[in-house]
């Protein structure tokens, strides 16, 4: 399984100096049976300057970004005083692609001025990066395949996941790569229904491995979440449609103060509302006050026909 239905990889860093990291990510990715995309690679089968290749059609075509980031900040564009790496960055971000960073903690080496303030973009929790370091060439391998194929999780919570995009499925879901937040395991949709005078808003089901991150990242996750469906939605679907996103937190090697973790249940000044719903996977649990939560025009039952079956099916 991989996160987010990722194929292609997009490898970003400098290039002086870092050619065994950058080889060593092009390894990763394989092993996770995905297509790694390098710069490096591109400019030698293609005439166009490198540049112009990754800024206006690799990238485009790739479905994630691997930052590995170090001392040096690298070549500087004079048209807008940003790296190349920069660039790559900033793109992504706009462009809904994952990016998963990798800080390089091999080196004692102190970070150039224009680099340390570039670190801090990057580590900064709330712009939804996945973020770790590494302190070695065989470390950076097995994080960036952990973090491309999520076998760093439980095996119970990967069956988990395999069980919930079956059932959704099912009811008419199906799986979205458009995220900025790799914090998310799974990213669903469910178009609404077409028939007339029918309240079926647009259904937006994301889950989140709660062993992976502590309850203060996993809070800081919702205002980014409402944000991102602001951005993906336009005004109109709001108004015409409505949205309902619910938050599924699931936890399974450690499920100490899960039910602290506070969970998004309100209702949007548009229509739709924002909700959260906590799984305990060891005693295939959910959180049934979660789903009780109703008011006027809306339920979270929509999320049951997909939770249920598959905790059912673990339970076997």
């Amino acid at each position: 399984m991989n996160a987010v239905n990722l194929q292609r990889v997009f490898v970003s860093s400098v290039v002086k100096e870092y050619e065994d990291r950058r080889r060593a990510a092009r390894e990763a990715i394989l092993e996770a049976g995905l297509r790694p995309v390098l710069a490096e690679d591109q400019a030698a089968a293609r005439p166009a300057p490198p540049r112009d290749i990754v800024l206006n059609e690799e990238l485009f075509s790739c479905d994630a970004i691997v930052g590995i980031y170090g001392h040096r900040y690298g070549w500087v564009n004079p048209g807008n005083g940003l790296s190349p790496t920069e660039e790559e960055y900033d793109w992504a971000r706009k462009n809904w692609k994952p990016i998963y960073a990798f800080i390089d903690r091999m080196g004692s080496q102190p970070a150039e001025a224009k680099q340390l303030k570039f670190l801090g973009k990057v580590q900064n929790w709330d712009t939804g990066v996945s973020r770790g370091e590494f302190r070695s060439l065989a470390d950076l391998k097995t994080k960036i395949k952990e973090a491309l194929t999520l076998s760093d999780s439980s095996p119970r919570f990967r069956a988990f996941l395999t069980n919930v995009l079956a059932a959704s499925l099912r009811e008419g879901y199906r799986e979205l790569a458009e995220s900025r937040l790799p914090v998310f395991a799974l990213l669903l949709y469910k178009p609404p229904s077409t028939i007339p005078m029918m309240y079926d808003p647009h259904k937006v089901i994301a889950v989140i491995d709660a062993d992976r991150y502590d309850h203060s990242q996993i809070g800081r996750t919702f205002p980014l979440w409402k944000q991102t469906l602001s951005d993906f939605f336009q005004e109109s679907t709001w108004s015409e449609h409505g949205v309902e996103a619910c938050l599924v937190v699931v936890a399974d090697r450690d499920t100490t103060g899960l039910a602290s973790i506070p969970m998004p249940h309100e209702r949007s000044a548009r229509f739709g509302g924002y909700y959260g719903v906590r799984v305990a996977l060891p005693t295939h649990h959910v959180d049934k006050s979660d789903l009780r939560l109703k008011d006027r025009s809306v339920q979270v039952f929509f999320i049951e026909p997909i939770l249920e079956p598959a905790l059912t099916k673990l339970a076997r």
